[in-house]
């Protein structure tokens, strides 16, 4: 285990250099590059587990393009290493920006925050908040619109998350996530509005999930723009190993589409050899940063990569495809050659919010240039109006009388902590219906058709954002959490 590297004043001092370089580099307009290593298994040993980290941090401190390392939480499990001792592992490699994804998947609020003022005290410069992907005890069955039958794990939404994070006085960058790969029209706006609640909550930037389609990137910075949202976003992107792509299917990351002639383009790269494959990949990687760069990110966020010798290859190929690739014609006209008719889209008539995308001569958003495409989101149920309306009807004002509290137990029966439940957040619907029991917006992991991660029926948060846009009240999904 790592011991305490500073005293009580030099850790201030380190905290507010690194936060304060961290966050001017992602404000001030520079494109960055950040690394991924995930948080290993508490089985592995220590030194040897935290390894990858410390060459990725040397690899960090030693080229100005990369901004820092980020460790990812509970990706590979949930029975980790502590979080912040790996983290001042790492610090001790190199003294370069470090920030903590903290999942809320299986996590109760009072381990958040006793997480948070460790990972203060220890000097982290920023954290990253994401909900999470299905608990390995979360029990089977388990489907959205049923009532809970079992005890679930806890799910901390990482929109509460940061407005905790915001309202702790943590002198910490906040990030938060959003996922634009979503391919029907309520996962996509229902996306997109819970990323504008984490910015209203108090994120000072969003990283997307992994993705290759950069008409979806694109769509992400033109809606963003569209609504005058000027914050800064890192693309997520991955540079697979020969396992991974050997196993590779359209589910295979959580709320990660890969189209099956995509997953064969990568199968093919593969069967020619590890050297091929992974040239094939830093070309792919290459002009994704560029086009991003152009597109209005302030940086990528790469995962997938093992060993300062690898890392040194990205940032190389990353730099080359920056100076290249300097004008979005020339770029669009080489990602276009690369793939030539390549359909990223997993779904035959996969939903993207504009139309001309990666088809216009500029790849900023124009309003009479980027046209919204043109589709309805679904109508509620007549029984989600009737529950919503009469829930409302005891909530707003409150009714205090003991028959107005049995008649809402009734209403919203499967909530594990009636004190913290808001259903007013999901119009009114009970969140026990989500297998998350999720408030303030949907996770990124349904399928690719709205399915939700747990199977059996679309996401609860369907039915919300029907709710909302039949009453016209889509702005109440987007507001920041309420103290």
């Amino acid at each position: 285990m790592s011991t305490k590297r500073k005293d009580a004043n030099q850790l201030n001092m380190h905290l507010a250099e690194t936060t304060s370089s961290l966050k001017n580099r992602l404000q001030g307009g520079e494109f960055v590059v950040q690394f991924e290593t995930p948080l290993p298994l508490s089985q592995e040993p220590f030194d040897s587990a935290v390894e990858n980290g410390r060459n990725l941090m040397k690899a960090s401190k030693a080229d100005d393009l990369v901004s820092g390392v980020v460790i990812t939480d509970r990706t590979r499990g949930e029975e980790c290493h502590d979080i912040v001792e790996v983290a001042e592992a790492l610090m001790d490699a190199a003294d370069a920006p470090l920030v903590l994804t903290f999942a809320g998947k299986n996590r109760s609020g009072q381990a958040f925050r006793e997480l948070l003022a460790r990972a203060e005290s220890a000097g982290i410069s920023g954290i990253l908040s994401v909900t999470g992907d299905r608990s390995a005890e979360h029990p089977h069955g388990d489907q959205p619109g049923k009532r809970r039958t079992k005890a679930r794990p806890d799910y901390l939404d990482s929109a509460e998350m940061i407005h905790r994070i915001h309202h702790s006085g943590a002198n910490v960058l906040i990030g938060g996530t959003v996922n634009p790969f979503k391919y029907t029209v309520s996962d996509q706006y229902l996306q997109y509005y819970k990323a504008l609640r984490k910015i209203n909550s108090g994120s000072d930037y969003l990283v997307t999930h992994i993705g290759w389609d950069m008409s979806k990137l694109q769509a992400l910075q033109w809606y963003l723009q569209m609504r005058e949202f000027s914050i800064p976003v890192l693309a997520r992107i991955a540079l697979l190993s020969m396992e991974e792509i050997n196993q590779i299917h359209e589910d295979y990351l959580p709320g990660t589409p890969v189209p099956k002639n995509f997953a064969a383009m990568l199968q093919r790269e593969a069967s020619l050899g590890y050297n091929q494959s992974l040239s094939a990949q830093l070309h792919r990687i290459g002009l994704q940063a560029a086009g991003c760069k152009l597109m209005g990110y302030s940086g990528v966020q790469i995962r997938g990569v093992s060993g300062q010798e690898t890392a040194n290859m990205v940032i190389n190929r990353i730099r080359e495809a920056l100076n290249t690739y300097s004008s979005y014609p020339a770029w669009l006209e080489a990602w276009k050659e690369h793939h030539t008719d390549l359909r990223f889209s997993p779904l035959l008539n996969g939903f993207y919010t504009f139309r001309n995308l990666l088809n216009t001569d500029h790849p900023m958003y124009e309003p009479d240039k980027c046209p919204l495409t043109e589709e309805s989101f679904p109508q509620p149920s007549g029984k989600d109006r009737m529950h919503a309306g009469l829930y409302r009807f005891l909530n707003e004002p409150p009714l205090l009388s003991s028959l107005t509290q049995r008649i809402q137990r009734l209403l919203c029966p499967g909530c594990d902590n009636k004190d913290s439940c808001r259903p007013e957040y999901c119009e009114y619907l009970c969140p026990a219906e989500c297998p998350k029991q999720l408030m303030y917006g949907p996770c990124g992991n349904s399928s690719p058709d709205g399915t939700c991660e747990f199977g059996g029926a679309p996401c609860f948060f369907h039915r919300v954002l029907a709710l909302a846009a039949a009453g016209k009240k889509l702005d109440t999904l987007e507001s920041g959490i309420a103290s």
